[in-house]
């Protein structure tokens, strides 16, 4: 969620009703500075989490659930699923390509 300008935590607790699909905004409740803040939410971005929402069954809750309890993804299984992906891109010789994409999606865990 780059192009958004969302921090991973926010990303991680981003829940269903946050995104306003007609305005096309991202509703973030308690940002750093506990204070609720909108930003922008792209056509791509849009797409990739609509694909997201029907290929994980709907989920009314957290957008990105943890699959231990109902609790959302910590911002540490993101860093370790982009660490994971640049060390393999690069032994593939695609350079940091793994990294912008990681920032578009979270890991399926």
């Amino acid at each position: 969620m780059y192009s958004s300008g969302l921090r991973v935590s926010e990303v991680c607790h981003l829940r269903y009703e946050d995104i306003r699909r007609k305005q096309m905004m991202i509703h973030v409740p308690l940002s750093k500075n506990r204070q609720d803040r909108y930003t922008i939410l792209s056509d791509r971005n849009l797409e990739i989490l609509t694909e997201y929402w029907y290929s994980y069954n709907r989920p009314m809750g957290w957008l990105f659930q943890s699959t231990v309890r109902d609790e959302p993804l910590t911002s540490s299984n993101v860093q370790l699923f982009i660490k994971k992906s640049c060390t393999e891109t690069r032994a593939s010789g695609r350079g940091n390509t793994a990294y912008n994409e990681a920032l578009l999606c979270l890991p399926r865990t």
